[in-house]
């Protein structure tokens, strides 16, 4: 059990939570980035400054600025200046293709962008194509034509009083990949992030329990919704965040022990790259005290390879960008015997969570039974920007989102993934949607149909796969279409293979019926996701 004097005050804002830790250690060091300490009392005054900068450049509440970059304190500054004006800040994926990048930015409304130093030459391809952009600022040093972060943000004064942000306001706006081919803005406000650390803490949950002494060692992209929120997260305890620029096996074994990490997030691919590493058995892991992963399952002699390697406590967690993240978990408890059918699961619903299999008719199924898992929690996003008929489709006028993941309930509230109703692949952790696969792929003139599925990957989980019918008279080699997909897409989404076939198999609606290409790949396994 972990001693703490009392749980963290419930914060209604981002604001709030900044404030209480400013009276209540100023001196605490609150974010470290490559040798950079920010303490409490510091960061308040950087996120004053930023909010600021921003008001100067004629931003109001609603308005919407975009992260081009990897992991830095920097996006905490920006993050948490932002709120306290009201603005939403939309964090990209540094890993995605320029066109990508641009209709985000069209889509969400950006008109300023911050940018990393490793992402210049992707913004300036995004200029180049005639994205609406008025302001770019750079994070670091090496893009002179665009403002350096530090002289912009301190060059403005102190904000003055603004009218008092509200707990439902807009805090993040993060894009996940939809079925449609094109991303969708999932909308995060501050009670989003907020309201379930309390919850977690009036319910007893000790294993979502962070003391000011706690280290959270955050690798995880800024991208995706777990990489942005989970520092918060820790931050509501007082602790201190250490930021990884991004996931590297050298650095994240170094900054275990230089910045005396005690807790850390993985995905699965993640911890076995580190697993693998001959450098793993020289590191000191004593003050390591849990380890939290996510994103896909983990096999079972992976995680008992970890359990012996690193021997802390390890927590699963399983949620959506919908829902802000974790809102399952299979506790350290859960872990003791490890080799219990309940690892293959992703554990029970966190206090004031509800879960529900449904039937396609939206009727709840008995324990066992596999169906659509649906989800009420206080993490729920309001819904997806400019996108009402999307939000209908996904949320009922009670608060329950469809999630589009196949699975069941055991009999103690175990919840166990299937397969995805959604056609989405997990590589590495990040998400690929088959449908944005499948139009960059009939973009090439060669190309009359084509099937993307996800294969298991003993290194990445599953691996991007194409199926692809060629047009009559007309030829393509696999590199032909891999390097034509990386023109519009990601290299994570660019699949690893592709196999040409005569005909897909299709029902009586014409609809390709993937279960049916997926089938001889997943033989002998007990559920089709890795």
């Amino acid at each position: 059990m972990i001693k703490t004097e009392q749980a963290p005050p419930h914060f209604h804002t981002l604001d709030e939570m900044l404030a209480h830790h400013v009276g209540a250690r100023p001196d605490h060091v609150a974010l470290s980035f490559e040798g950079r300490d920010q303490t409490f009392a510091e960061l308040d005054r950087n996120v004053g400054h930023v909010a600021a900068a921003l008001f100067e450049l004629g931003l109001k509440p609603g308005d919407r600025v975009a992260w081009l970059g990897k992991n830095s304190d920097r996006f905490y500054e920006l993050l948490l200046g932002a709120a306290r004006l009201g603005v939403v800040v939309v964090p990209i994926g540094w890993r995605l293709a320029a066109d990508e990048v641009a209709y985000i930015l069209d889509h969400a409304g950006a008109r300023v962008v911050f940018v990393g130093g490793e992402q210049a030459e992707l913004m300036r391809s995004v200029l180049l194509g005639g994205a609406d952009v008025r302001q770019v600022v750079a994070v670091e040093a090496g893009a002179v034509e665009w403002p350096l972060f530090e002289r912009w943000r301190d060059a403005a004064g102190d904000l003055l009083p603004t009218a008092p942000v509200r707990e439902d306001a807009t805090v993040l706006q993060v894009y996940t990949s939809g079925t449609t081919g094109r991303p969708k803005g999932v909308l995060v406000n501050h009670a989003n992030i907020l309201a379930q650390r309390r919850i977690n803490a009036e319910a007893g949950a000790s294993w979502d329990v962070f003391t000011p002494e706690d280290v959270n060692l955050a690798a995880m992209p800024v991208g995706h919704v777990g990489g942005a929120v989970g520092p918060l997260n820790a931050m509501v305890w007082g602790a201190r965040n250490a930021i990884l620029r991004e996931f590297n096996p050298a650095a994240l074994l170094r900054d275990i022990e230089q910045q005396q990490a005690t807790i850390l997030f993985v995905v699965p691919a993640a911890l076995q790259i580190l697993l693998n590493d001959p450098r793993v058995h020289e590191v000191d892991f004593s003050r390591v005290r849990q380890i939290i992963y996510g994103a896909s399952p983990i096999p079972g002699p992976l995680l008992r390879e970890a359990i012996r390697v690193i021997g802390c406590d390890f927590m699963q967690v399983f949620g959506l960008t919908e829902t802000t993240g974790a809102v399952v978990g299979l506790t350290p408890a859960d872990h003791a015997d490890h080799d219990h059918p309940r690892l293959a699961s992703t554990g029970r619903a966190f206090p004031g969570v509800e879960l529900a299999v449904l039937s396609p008719e939206g009727e709840r199924l008995a324990a066992g039974e596999t169906g659509e898992i649906a989800i009420r929690a206080a993490g729920n996003t309001p819904g997806y920007w400019r996108a009402e008929e999307a939000t209908r489709a996904a949320f009922d006028a009670d608060g329950w989102f469809r999630t589009g993941d196949a699975g069941c309930l055991d009999a103690e509230g175990y919840l166990y993934i299937r397969d995805r109703i959604k056609d989405m692949i997990v590589t590495g952790g990040e998400n690929v949607y088959a449908a944005e696969v499948e139009r960059a792929l009939l973009e090439h003139p060669a190309v009359a149909e084509a099937a993307v599925i996800g294969v298991p990957d003993d290194r990445w989980g599953e691996a991007v796969k194409a199926l692809v019918v060629l047009r009559s008279g007309q030829t393509a080699s696999e590199d032909t279409l891999r390097d034509a997909c990386r023109q519009s897409l990601a290299g994570f989404k660019v699949p690893r293979s592709v196999e040409f076939a005569a005909a897909l198999p299709r029902n009586a609606t014409g609809k390709v019926l993937k279960h049916r290409l997926r089938e001889p790949y997943w033989v002998g396994r007990t559920r089709n996701v890795n």
